[in-house]
């Protein structure tokens, strides 16, 4: 069963649980700090797990935008998430790169 959080709500629980499928995001919150962490869980998971304890997030979790979630409820069917829908390459550089500058993982703590 899919599980969903806005990045907003990600922010309020403190982080992502492993159970989150779709991490929702609107435009404003495109860089924010649940995206950067969500990115570098990703990452971390891609790169062989975590390095102790549990995972922080779905192996399968997917960045996907706010006009996703209207684009399916008006169409009454679940598309995919790609292209316009999904975070854009450009986009997870920029949220690595903002990861790697802090020198840390990156805290949820609401938006940069």
């Amino acid at each position: 069963m899919a599980q969903c959080v806005t990045s907003r709500g990600a922010a309020a629980l403190d982080g992502l649980s492993p159970a989150t499928t779709h991490l929702i995001f609107a435009s404003d919150d495109k860089k924010s700090n649940a995206m950067v962490a969500a990115v570098a869980a990703m990452d971390s998971l891609r790169e062989g797990g975590a390095r102790s304890g549990p995972p922080t997030c779905n192996a399968a979790l997917v960045l996907a935008s706010l006009a996703w979630v209207q684009d399916c409820v008006w169409l009454g069917e679940v598309l995919p998430v790609l292209g316009e829908y999904g975070a854009s390459d450009k986009l997870l550089a920029t949220l690595r790169k903002r990861r790697l500058r802090s020198g840390e993982p990156a805290a949820v703590d609401g938006a940069a």
